[in-house]
């Protein structure tokens, strides 16, 4: 019996960094209302994944609850197509600023590109829902986006500590994703 406690604890046990925790999800449909009746990717069932990196060292945290990653949308306001994400943040300590970031991957897993999210407010200990808007390239890069990686890259703090994230656990996923990824393919397009 002890036996098949231990076998279970270590079937229990995450394959990644023991001090990051790793969230992993289904998003909203690859068959994306666009405008009217125009979809894309009409034919498939597909649907987009997320994953979010957190490091419990960092007074944030992203909330897997209700999460659906970064999806395209068409906007006639925006001028055309555009990314956005909302994210939950849980706050462990009094914040001023986060920066979330999420890096974008096709149906084919190549990374497409970084987007960045700076919020700039007090948060006090708690929950918090943030949304984050881009711009996006064009209609075929919003048909093949697939995969988000997320994750909270710096964290400053009331007292004006500033906290950043473990990027060599962020990396390890990538890598789990596109191989051969390196910390400079990570950074954001400003």
């Amino acid at each position: 019996m002890y036996h098949f406690v231990l076998s279970a604890l270590i079937l229990a046990t995450p394959v990644h960094s023991q001090t990051d925790t790793v969230l992993r999800g289904e998003g909203s449909p690859m068959n994306t209302q666009v405008v009217g009746s125009l979809r894309l990717n009409e034919d498939s069932n597909l649907n987009r994944r997320w994953i979010i990196v957190n490091d419990p060292a960092l007074a944030a945290q992203l909330d897997g609850a209700r999460y659906q990653g970064v999806r395209p949308t068409y906007s006639d306001s925006a001028r055309g197509y555009q990314y956005w994400a909302m994210n939950r943040v849980e706050f462990s300590e009094p914040v001023v600023a986060i920066q979330i970031n999420h890096i974008l991957f096709d149906i084919w897993n190549s990374r497409v590109r970084t987007l960045r999210f700076d919020d700039v407010a007090d948060h006090d200990e708690g929950a918090v829902g943030v949304r984050g808007e881009w711009p996006l390239v064009s209609e075929a890069e919003a048909a093949r986006h697939l995969t988000t990686l997320s994750y909270v890259y710096r964290v400053r703090l009331a007292d004006g500590e500033i906290q950043s994230a473990d990027m060599d656990a962020v990396l390890e996923q990538v890598q789990s994703i596109a191989q051969g990824s390196t910390l400079a393919d990570l950074s954001p397009e400003d």
